[in-house]
């Protein structure tokens, strides 16, 4: 039973940090930098609540003359970052992945909620899950600090989420393709694979194989996932996304 508890614990923390960072992503530092350059936002740092609001601030205050949002980000919350995403999707803004890239949570709703989306030089976008993978069985106990159910909780953030993709046209299984396909890893895709997803014309780099590639050398389980032609037989239907 302890050991039940345990795995049970393990699982919800995960969900919470945006359904598991890689070990080499959580060294991360936990700060945030967040700052206004000519007609950019730039984002350094995790999902947190204190970025994103500043995010909101600077929207707020200098308006239309923002066009892009420039993140390098190993995720974090996943709320958090649906916020985040709301944002650049209600702006349309453009996102560009930068530097080490926009991954988990980031590549979850930031990513794909930007009006243009480019790859820069250097840098990977890749997912590795969300909140309607199938490996989640939270029990039905009720949290004392929420009152809510830590069943109720998931289903709250499936809701969302659900909503969410349906808003920005692209299609959820994008967050789960590579659990689907049994992969074990952490995936990238290329661009005409995200195009099927929903993700038209992301801008990367001609060599962005060998870019993916060399992070793999770092990161063992990330790859460029290649999809079969028929990927959307293979995993789930568009309804249980």
């Amino acid at each position: 039973m302890k050991l039940r508890n345990l795995l049970i614990l393990i699982a919800i923390v995960l969900l919470v940090c945006a359904c598991a960072t890689s070990p080499e992503e959580s060294s991360e530092p936990k700060g945030y930098e967040v700052w206004h350059e000519a007609d950019h936002i730039i984002y350094r740092g995790m999902m947190i609540e204190e970025a994103v609001d500043e995010v909101a601030k600077l929207l707020q205050k200098h308006g239309d003359s923002i066009n892009w949002l420039a993140i390098e980000s190993p995720g974090g919350d996943v709320m958090i970052g649906m916020d985040l995403g709301e944002l650049v999707f209600e702006h349309g803004l453009d996102v560009k992945a930068v530097n080490t890239g926009c991954h988990s949570s980031c590549a979850n709703y930031v990513f794909t909620a930007g009006r243009r989306k480019v790859i820069a030089e250097g840098a990977t976008v890749t997912w590795h899950g969300s909140a309607i993978q199938r490996s989640w069985n939270i029990p039905t106990r009720v949290q004392p600090r929420t009152g809510l159910s830590l069943r109720r909780q998931l289903e709250q953030i499936r809701e969302r989420q659900k909503a969410f993709y349906e808003r920005i046209g692209v299609d959820a299984r994008i967050t789960v393709v590579g659990h689907d396909l049994d992969c074990n890893c952490v995936w990238a895709l290329s661009a005409e694979d995200m195009a099927r997803f929903g993700l038209d014309g992301v801008e990367v780099p001609e060599d962005y194989h060998q870019t993916v590639a060399a992070d793999a050398e770092e990161h063992r389980r990330t790859r460029l996932l290649p999809l079969p032609e028929d990927v959307f037989d293979r995993i789930r239907p568009p309804e249980d996304a």
